[in-house]
């Protein structure tokens, strides 16, 4: 049995996984706010599921791995050391970033399990690029490999610098700018980033993002250009990487 964590800026979800015949079995997933601290949350989560014995422990965070092994998360002061993990449940621990799991996943799907977007036909020979928004902006390559093996590169794509291409979309860039300082993909397309992308437009202030989703389907006009705009970007960041990896 192995323990798997999922760490990001908000949420932290554990699993109980078990192999067999190839496939992954989850059980006793749970959803905990992220902790400061992870390795009294794990013993808390072992209790409270009962776990039998555990063989090792798989834990992804939203954030680069250092040299030492471990994560710092991004959005967030919680740490990921491995070695405190290993010493907290007793078998040993490997952290990865979320994005790089992410990745290694990507191989693993059928055509059943895509949908098809913007036209065209994908190469299944050709780079993948894995990209989603949570509370950071998750981004990793994957390319082909020998003998058909794929190789995974992660990266921090979510920080790269965000482009206007026309005056409207400039307005809002610069009210970004004003406000925030910076504008990379991150700060409008992930966490708070739809809500920042409805003040600039000029929607009533305070909104959360679930709001602003909720005044789009209502028809609020603000609203819903700032929906669009944050659908255009996030598709215009996620056309940019796969052109600079050659992705289909």
């Amino acid at each position: 049995m192995i323990l798997v964590g999922d760490i990001g800026g908000t949420n932290t979800r554990l699993a109980l996984a078990r192999v067999e015949n190839g496939s992954v079995h989850l059980q006793q997933l749970h959803t905990y706010s992220t902790p400061s601290e992870l390795p009294p949350l794990l013993r808390t989560y072992l209790a409270e599921a009962s776990a039998p014995p555990l063989t090792a422990v798989a834990v992804c965070g939203a954030g680069p791995v250092r040299k030492d092994g471990s994560i710092a998360l991004t959005n967030h002061p919680c740490v990921l050391d491995p070695a405190a993990i290993s010493a907290a449940v007793g078998v040993p621990a490997r952290v990865v970033n979320d994005f790089a799991a992410v990745g290694h996943a990507v191989p693993l799907l059928s055509r059943n399990d895509l949908l098809a977007c913007g036209g065209g036909s994908g190469d299944s020979s050709a780079p993948r690029i894995a990209i989603g928004p949570g509370t950071g902006l998750g981004l990793a390559t994957v390319i082909p490999a020998a003998n058909g093996a794929w190789q995974v590169l992660p990266g921090e794509g979510g920080h790269v610098d965000l482009a206007p291409v026309d005056e409207a979309e400039l307005a809002v860039w610069q009210k970004l700018r004003q406000t925030h300082g910076r504008v990379s993909a991150e700060l409008a397309l992930a966490g708070a980033g739809l809500e920042r992308l409805a003040e600039a437009v000029g929607t009533a202030p305070g909104l959360t993002p679930a709001g602003v989703s909720q005044a789009a389907a209502a028809g609020d006009a603000a609203a819903l250009t700032a929906v669009r705009l944050w659908t255009r970007w996030l598709g215009r960041v996620a056309g940019n990487a796969a052109l600079t990896a050659g992705a289909a």
